[in-house]
Order: C-alpha cells, then sequence, then structure tokens
C-alpha cells in the first residue's frame, strides 16, 4: 500500500474511495461471491502466464475476471486480448467453470468496463467478444510463441518483463 500511496500522493485517496465503491456494489448491491483474487496462472498448454486480480462469482456459477487498472478510463476493446487471455487461464486451471465476462476498473474514475463472450454478435447486449474473437487471441499467443522460441521476436526491456516466462533467455541474450 506504501507504494501506492507514493506513487499517487494526489489522489490517493480517490483510488481508495472509488475501490471501495466498487466493491460495494458488485458484492452487496449485484451478489458477486469472492472467487480469487491475485492468482497466479499458467497454462501449460500455451506455455503463458498471467496474475488475475480478481474474480467474482454470479449466482449461476458463471465467473466475471476484472483486472484493475490506476490510469483514466479508456474503452476496454483496447484490452481485449488481455482480457481474452484471463478467461483461457481461469478455464484451463477450473475447467468445470465459465468465464461469462472479462473487465477492467478503472480506479483512477471509479467505472468498470468490460466484455461479454457469446458464441456471435447477435446473442449479447453488452460490449461483446464473440467465440471467434477468442479464438483469434488464442491463436495470436501461440504464434508469438513460436516466434519466440524461433528466435524470430527480439527481446524489449519494460516494466513487464517481470511477468514473463522468457526472463531468463532475455537474460542469456544480454550477456
Amino acid at each position: 500500500m506504501k507504494k501506492l500511496e507514493e506513487k499517487y500522493e494526489d489522489d490517493y485517496e480517490d483510488h481508495c474511495i472509488n475501490l471501495a465503491k466498487f466493491f460495494e456494489c458488485m458484492i452487496f448491491e449485484k451478489e458477486y461471491k469472492f472467487f480469487m483474487a491475485e492468482d497466479y496462472l499458467m497454462s501449460e498448454k500455451h506455455n503463458f502466464s498471467g496474475l488475475a486480480d480478481l474474480v467474482l462469482e454470479d449466482k449461476e456459477g458463471k465467473l466475471f475476471v476484472i483486472d484493475y487498472k490506476t490510469g483514466k478510463s479508456s474503452n476496454v476493446l483496447n484490452y481485449k486480448l488481455e482480457l481474452c487471455y484471463y478467461k483461457m487461464l481461469i478455464e484451463e486451471k477450473y475447467p468445470e467453470k465459465e468465464v461469462k465476462y472479462v473487465g477492467i476498473y478503472f480506479t483512477k474514475d471509479g467505472k468498470l468496463s468490460y466484455l461479454e463472450f457469446v458464441a456471435s454478435e447477435e446473442d449479447g447486449e453488452n460490449e461483446l467478444c464473440t467465440l471467434e474473437d477468442y479464438q483469434l487471441a488464442i491463436d495470436y499467443i501461440d504464434t508469438v510463441r513460436l516466434a519466440i522460441d524461433a528466435g524470430r521476436f527480439p527481446a524489449r526491456r519494460n516494466h513487464y518483463c517481470k511477468y514473463c516466462d522468457y526472463q531468463e533467455e532475455c537474460a542469456q541474450e544480454e550477456n
């Protein structure tokens, strides 16, 4: 918490208040149940990992994956690939469960934006992610993985490196 407080000293309290409102809405008003939080997920099939910030479960047992972002809200479609990966990771770890919604909660302005997974565009009323969109996202993981393994995907250091499964390979490349 101290790091967050230092980073967002001007509006730290706003982030906290917005998170409290979010939990009040989702847990008490909409009656979602806590499923898991801050869980490391690994796909053996796709050699891909991620960290789920929060997963809630509705009355029918369907899951809602939520990733927190501290910046200003933007279009949830900008995060479509990332959100599809959460669905894949969670459903691989919990094959008896279905991820119905994935979203981003923007703590700065207290806005939840989410996608609904549907078979086709005629099936939903929210921002949608069709099964075809989802499969394209998963295929993209495999394409990138093959390029990395073949040495055709140059390493670029950034703040996401701490989450990458290829840290050892990058370190060897730098030496």
